[in-house]
């Protein structure tokens, strides 16, 4: 009880400092947002009035409590580029960040649990290097070229789809999930690579341990050892990694986002950067914050699940 607690306090607190540290950046980034909306050309008085009206008047510290008691009630004020509330383009936009996130996740777990157990199991032999060939050439190969080639190959010379003709999963649900398949792998695969050679390191690492050795001596089998009691302690040190890969994914992948042509948060904070829309950019920087933090605090969770040992420390 005592250590999730500690975690809870430590997760609220760093959503604190993260949420100040995020509003503090905005105000002193060179440029008016006042004035790029309404243009050079507009008068003091507006200009001042719509200052106001944006909280970017008065001192910093108030203007970070009005902001932060506006956040805690869903109000994260209005766009200045789509004029319309920052609550209702993220909820519209988050849907394909997270279907992106889950699709990629479930082709990661695919790829790289079974054939890290395979690599590990078949240490040295054909197999284990053939895995380890294409697992090198994976972890090589950046997302976005990925994406491009992926697209080059499925969509140009298979057609298999059409690039760029995205399609909501409002209007057409199974087209979405079809359409949703190729940014997925490409952002999945170098990530699955990247699992996989952990994986393979860690059972191997187990493999060579004494109490592997005692349950051989004992005459247990390969098999159950490798299921019931090696898998378990090689997942520790890979769960770590696997919640920054989901992290990752949730945040937003921007490259793919744009490869693809996806309306997802990515493409809207680049859209919202270069338009100096900062009421988007501070809510969905805080968005990625919030969820590396949350992340890490499950994770934190699962050690002492899976390892008693954190809750003895």
């Amino acid at each position: 009880m005592k250590y999730t607690l500690k975690k809870v306090l430590t997760l609220v607190l760093t959503l604190l400092i993260v949420s100040f540290l995020t509003f503090i950046a905005f105000q002193v980034v060179p440029g008016d947002s006042a004035v790029t909306q309404l243009g050079t050309n507009a008068t003091e008085e507006n200009i001042e009035a719509l200052r106001e009206a944006m909280n970017l008047n008065g001192n910093v510290l108030v203007r970070y409590g009005r902001w932060l008691s506006r956040v805690f009630t869903g109000d994260f004020g209005i766009s200045s580029q789509y004029k319309i509330p920052v609550s209702s383009l993220i909820l519209e936009r988050m849907p394909v960040t997270i279907w992106l996130a889950a699709l990629s996740f479930s082709f990661i777990l695919v790829l790289s649990i079974p054939f890290g157990i395979m690599a590990a199991k078949k240490e040295g032999e054909g197999v284990d290097r053939i895995i380890s060939f294409f697992t090198h050439t994976g972890m090589g190969i950046p997302p976005f070229f990925l994406g491009i080639i992926i697209t080059l190959l499925f969509g140009f010379i298979l057609k298999w789809f059409t690039p760029g003709s995205y399609i909501g999963p409002k209007e057409n649900f199974g087209l979405f999930l079809g359409y949703m398949i190729y940014p997925a792998l490409a952002n999945a695969i170098p990530k699955a690579a990247m699992v996989l050679k952990f994986l393979r390191s860690s059972i191997i690492r187990q493999l060579q341990m004494d109490y592997v050795r005692t349950a051989r001596s004992k005459g247990n089998l390969e098999n159950p050892i490798l299921y019931k009691h090696v898998l378990k302690n090689a997942f520790i040190p890979v769960l770590t990694f696997i919640g920054m890969i989901i992290a990752d994914t949730l945040a937003g992948s921007i490259a793919i986002e744009q490869v693809f042509s996806l309306p997802g948060l990515g493409r809207l904070l680049v859209m919202a950067i270069s338009n100096r829309d900062y009421a988007v950019v501070q809510v969905i920087v805080l968005y990625i914050a919030a969820t590396i933090v949350v992340i890490n605090f499950i994770v934190d969770m699962l050690y002492q699940w899976i390892d008693p040992r954190v809750r003895v420390k």
